[in-house]
């Protein structure tokens, strides 16, 4: 108890502008996803400065290969995604989905 209250004390201090690096004891005690709500939240206030600063620290794991999509996969996913606005393409329920993908597994093992 006494250590939620010191860390309280001092994440409340940090929003103060004073202590921030305690700030950071907080982080160990946050999920990713309230990470990630928080950072989301953040960024569509921040200024210019801090945004390109923040861009600087992670903009090579964000030019990396893996999180590129080339122009053709860019393209057909915008296709699906109109058909699947426009209800025209064809969509299946989970079941339907599980019982194909057990079919197939099944049939491989024979």
């Amino acid at each position: 108890m006494f250590i939620i209250g010191v860390i309280t004390y001092f994440v409340s201090v940090s929003f103060n502008n004073r202590f921030k690096k305690v700030n950071l004891l907080k982080h160990s005690f946050m999920t990713t996803t309230a990470i990630r709500k928080k950072l989301v939240d953040y960024l569509k206030i921040a200024d210019e400065k801090k945004l390109k600063a923040i861009y600087t620290m992670v903009e090579d794991e964000i030019a990396t290969e893996e999180n590129d999509w080339n122009e053709d996969f860019y393209k057909e996913l915008q296709r699906r995604s109109r058909n699947f606005k426009k209800g025209t393409s064809k969509t299946y329920t989970w079941e339907e989905t599980k019982q194909e993908a057990l079919k197939r597994v099944k049939s491989k093992s024979k």
